[in-house]
């Protein structure tokens, strides 16, 4: 698998209801294998199917831009404390309600330096590359 977006989510974008400049957006940590379809629309569908364990949840993701060739960019990215047990083997970023298993998937991210990574019990920080790599996704 490479690093895509999901349907609901290139849907979304189309029709103007994900602003990403202004969506709430969050990025959740897995282990377990990589569990991406592309029609999951929620991310309690993916939790449901038992195949990954969400290990951790990041901090609010708040400087989010667009490249003029549409490529879609943040910040850093903060997972706070994750848990030694689990390596973190995935993520998902997500359109970010109240509730985790209301979030609605963005992008599947399973291509990452350093992917598997052995939490130490310490903070992780996601720091992308834009000069090698132009954004998360592209529009």
């Amino acid at each position: 698998m490479t690093n895509t977006i999901y349907d609901i989510a290139r849907m979304q974008f189309a029709k103007a209801q994900i602003n990403w400049l202004t969506a709430p957006l969050t990025l959740l940590g897995y282990s377990g294998n990589p569990d991406f379809h592309p029609a999951d629309d929620v991310i309690s569908k993916i939790t449901a199917r038992g195949n990954t364990l969400r290990i951790a949840v990041s901090q609010d993701i708040v400087m989010q831009g667009v490249t003029v060739e549409g490529y879609l960019q943040t910040d850093n990215v903060l997972f706070p404390k994750v848990p030694i047990g689990y390596p973190l083997t995935h993520m998902i970023m997500v359109s970010m309600p109240a509730l985790v298993e209301d979030a609605v998937p963005l992008l599947f991210i399973d291509e990452a330096e350093d992917l598997p990574f052995t939490p130490d019990g310490l903070d992780i920080v996601i720091t992308p590359d834009w000069l090698e790599h132009r954004g998360w996704g592209r529009l």
